[in-house]
């Protein structure tokens, strides 16, 4: 949809933000003593054991994080821990876990710094490549590892002479690489809680690959979208991802929406054709929909992505304002997100000036598909300041904030 001047923006934006305090101190004499080095073993038994700095203290409401990304069958059932404590030994109150990124999460410990801890009792299925044996261990005081205050990298061995325990930390950051395709000239940008993370273009045959570096790990919500060379944007694609630290997490298949850039004319005659013209990846099916009468009609995009399909069949259209997009299935099997919509007019062969409605608009649902959405509200637009019949709302012979404020009440609402 081209980029309008329209006399209302309406913007509901909801951002939360997180921040990442990088560990400013690495633990001491990190070992992971295990019984087997074997790539694939199952049940292998591990013990971790770690010096806290010695200003750093854990209490039970911090969070000891053995991040495990590549083993697999983590058991936690015989867990425990032992060592110098505040006071006492909590152990009999920890509290422990496996989350869905694969750590162990322990929890209600008390540990001064300079201290001592064994981890025990835990088994895992070695990974495959030893290239993935690096384990990550992060003192946070949240579950999500988020605020960390102290860490360290180790890999393991069958001995704590074998075993490579990492005294410089790489700074706590992730790689995220995504991959897919849109129309060839559309430029791409990657936004998260408004800020633009990443751009790129798209090669011939529409695939592009975007990367972007020094991301916190964890939770990510990303909004893609691509504007072309005449300012056509395709819809916000979101996608959430969870990111794993010191690696590049590469997501693919992503496929942006396709764009209707015309229809000709806008106001037909009954009886008349139109032409709907539109981009997007090159060589897939579009599925174009006209979508208060729930009808699709099939065509496809060219080697550069454009397409272009004459409707004809209007005779039985009865007069009034109707909406269509699009969407596509690609030659990858992979569908696309529905494009924004687009309105015409069918007008009477009779030749009316001010053609009627053909539903009840009087909620303000315009183009009759039986909700009052943004679709509405372009219709409105498109009329604002006319005696147009087809929306205005309260038939009082012109459109305006009479009508809108109609229409807003009945915001977001089936009808």
């Amino acid at each position: 949809m081209k980029i309008f001047r329209i006399s209302f923006i309406f913007v509901l934006a909801f951002c939360l933000v997180f921040s990442k305090v990088y560990a400013s101190e690495i633990v001491q004499n990190l070992y992971d003593v295990v019984t087997s080095l074997s790539p694939g073993d199952i049940s292998v038994q591990h013990e971790l054991t770690f010096t806290l700095p010695s200003d750093v203290n854990i209490s039970p409401s911090d969070y000891v994080i053995l991040e495990m990304p590549y083993y697999g069958n983590i058991n936690i059932s015989n867990i425990g821990v032992s060592g110098s404590f505040v006071y006492g030994n909590p152990a009999n109150g920890l509290v422990s876990s496996v989350n869905q990124q694969n750590d162990i999460v322990l929890t209600n410990l008390s540990i001064v710094g300079g201290q001592s801890i064994t981890i025990t009792g835990f088994e895992a299925t070695n990974p495959y490549n030893q290239a993935d044996y690096t384990e990550t261990l992060v003192l946070s005081s949240d579950s999500q590892g988020v605020n960390v205050f102290a860490s360290g990298l180790v890999n393991p061995g069958e001995t704590k002479s074998g075993i490579e325990s990492v005294v410089s930390v790489e700074p706590y950051l992730s790689t995220v690489v995504l991959e897919g395709y849109a129309y060839p000239t559309d430029f791409i940008t990657v936004d998260e809680n408004g800020a633009t993370l990443g751009t790129g273009t798209p090669n011939g045959t529409g695939y592009f690959k975007i990367e972007m570096t020094g991301l916190n790990p964890g939770n990510h919500t990303f909004s893609i979208y691509g504007i072309d060379n005449q300012n056509f944007l395709t819809t916000t694609l979101t996608e959430s991802y969870y990111l794993l630290p010191y690696q590049t997490n590469t997501f693919n298949n992503i496929i942006l929406s396709p764009i209707i850039t015309g229809v000709s004319p806008t106001q037909i005659t009954q009886g008349n054709s139109f032409t709907i013209t539109g981009e997007g990846v090159p060589n897939s099916n579009v599925e174009i929909n006209l979508v208060s009468q729930g009808i699709e009609v099939p065509t496809t995009s060219d080697n550069n992505g454009n397409f272009v399909y004459t409707y004809t069949q209007t005779s039985n259209m009865l007069p009034g304002v109707y909406t269509l997009d699009a969407y596509l299935n690609t030659q990858y099997s992979l569908p696309s997100p529905t494009s924004s919509t687009v309105n015409f007019t069918i007008v009477s062969a009779g030749g009316s000036s001010n053609p009627q409605p053909n539903c009840d608009i009087s909620k303000g649902d315009l183009n009759c598909d039986g909700i009052v959405n943004i679709s509405d509200f372009s219709i409105l637009v498109y009329y604002w300041g006319s005696n147009s019949s087809l929306a205005d709302i309260n038939h009082d012979g012109i459109v305006n904030i009479l009508d809108f404020s109609i229409m807003m009440y009945y915001w977001g609402k089936s009808v």
